[in-house]
């Protein structure tokens, strides 16, 4: 019996590829196919070398990755190769962790002769005297950290 063409969906690792095999048995086409993805899955491997990370959106990794439980939660920063200083921190090791910061900064508060009496008569607690001057505490504002808008994607380190 002649099989003239026969297509088969192969699941990769990242996609999945039709195989068009013109052959004449069904298991002369089983292993064209099987060659095709073995083909693919090579091509892969070479694509992406071993300690590659990638980013992929969806909740597994991919067959031949891992979880890179490094970039759990974290945002990823480039290495600063350059030497101007774009990482405070200068050049770090790759997975290096640098734990949160916000650059120094001040609030300005404007204070008034009737805030002065206010104080003075213990009204405002968060209002400390000092050097005839009220030194002043802004109120709380703001969530649990500081982040850029963002989105999830699994983060996954080729084995």
């Amino acid at each position: 019996m002649k099989v003239n063409a026969i297509m088969i969906a192969l699941p990769l690792s990242l996609a999945t590829q039709t195989v068009m095999a013109d052959c004449s048995t069904v298991a002369e086409c089983a292993q064209e196919a099987v060659e095709a993805a073995q083909a693919a899955q090579e091509a892969l491997r070479l694509a992406a070398p071993s300690g590659a990370v990638m980013a992929f959106d969806r909740d597994t990794c991919p067959p031949g990755w891992s979880e890179y439980a490094n970039a759990q939660g974290r945002f990823i920063r480039g290495i600063d190769k350059t030497g101007s200083r774009r990482d405070p921190d200068g050049k770090r090791a790759p997975g290096a962790y640098q734990p949160d910061s916000i650059a120094a900064h001040n609030h300005q508060v404007s204070i008034s002769r009737a805030d002065t009496q206010i104080v003075g008569r213990g009204i405002l607690p968060y209002f400390e005297p000092r050097n005839n001057f009220p030194a002043v505490r802004s109120s709380m504002e703001g969530g649990d950290e500081t982040r850029p808008k963002n989105i999830a994607l699994l983060f996954c380190k080729r084995d």
